[in-house]
């Protein structure tokens, strides 16, 4: 088993994907700290994963909070000696636009994805010099790198997260710690259906609308997000640092993607670059080109027929979706 007397922390291990990711790495032999705020999801993720064989320490954790983390740091090494793996997964999911957003929306979303992850990382530190090795992975996020509508803080944050990946690995490479990411994107949590409940969208039409961005027309699982978060933290990826591994079905790798403007019907585009406008007659005496030849011709847009109840439900699935 790739785990085998190592110890995971796993930040917001309670419930979702943090869950997904305590079973899994526990399910190859890892001991786990399920450091989460949430003390009854916390305390039941641990204690299913004593009651299915494996050692798990509960630690209610607010990552934001320095003195939390090393509370916790501490309490981990004295049930199991040390530290081998660290996945900050724990997020804050805050939504808006810039005008929208209140000062404590932006301390909440940076405090958790940004700075959280940073004081997980220092606390445990000495962990892995002492042990002369370790591994980081973070959950970043699709978000990380795609612009979405109304998400500004959320996104930001992600995107910082990218950053302070290949930061850190660069700096710690020297001390053999890795630090990669995971990006996910539209994953069936409870995230998700909180969003959807704001939304006011019916959950399955919304999984549907949702999972028709990704090429393989679906929604991920959290537990599909475990498995390379599992792989990033083994010693089978054991040359790899600062990368950012991204888990979106094909959503984002997609060229003819489906714009969208406000008020305006749905085209799809043949790239994602917009159309030039015609241009204007040659004047220096040049010829035309023939309006029937063949490389003067322009690939014509598609519209999509759809009604408009339909349409605005993709609508909510592209711009203001699943917090991935």
């Amino acid at each position: 088993m790739r785990f085998e007397n190592k110890i995971a922390v796993v930040t917001g291990g309670g419930v979702g994907i943090g869950r997904a990711i305590c079973e899994r790495l526990a399910s190859e032999g890892a001991s786990i700290v399920v450091a989460e705020i949430e003390e009854d999801n916390g305390a039941e993720t641990a204690q299913a994963l004593e009651a299915s064989g494996s050692q798990a320490l509960f630690c209610r954790t607010d990552t934001s909070d320095s003195a939390s983390v090393a509370a916790m740091v501490a309490a981990a090494t004295e049930r199991f000696g040390t530290v081998d793996v660290l996945v900050n997964n724990a997020a804050a999911f805050v939504f808006g636009t810039v005008e929208e957003v209140t000062q404590e929306d932006w301390n909440r979303v940076f405090g958790v994805n940004v700075i959280g992850y940073a004081n997980c990382v220092r606390e445990l530190l000495p962990n892995f010099r002492k042990a002369g090795r370790g591994s980081v992975v973070n959950i970043a996020s699709m978000s990380s790198f795609v612009a979405q509508p109304e998400f500004i803080p959320y996104n930001a944050s992600k995107g910082a997260v990218a950053q302070l990946t290949r930061c850190l690995a660069m700096d710690l490479a020297p001390e053999n710690v890795r630090v990669n990411a995971v990006c996910p994107g539209a994953i069936r949590t409870r995230a998700t259906d909180r969003h959807i409940a704001k939304l006011g969208l019916e959950p399955e039409q919304a999984y549907i609308d949702f999972g028709k961005e990704a090429l393989m027309r679906r929604m991920g699982q959290p537990e599909e997000i475990a498995a390379v978060v599992a792989f990033l933290a083994s010693e089978d990826a054991s040359y790899m640092t600062g990368a950012q591994v991204v888990v979106d079905g094909g959503a984002t790798i997609d060229c003819c993607r489906t714009t969208r403007a406000a008020g305006a019907t749905r085209v799809r585009t043949w790239c994602t670059r917009p159309m030039a406008a015609a241009s204007p007659p040659r004047t220096n005496g040049a010829p035309n080109r023939a309006a029937g030849s063949r490389r003067g011709r322009r690939r014509p847009t598609r519209p999509t027929t759809a009604s408009s109840a339909s349409r605005a439900r993709r609508r909510v699935a592209r711009g203001k979706g699943s917090p991935w």
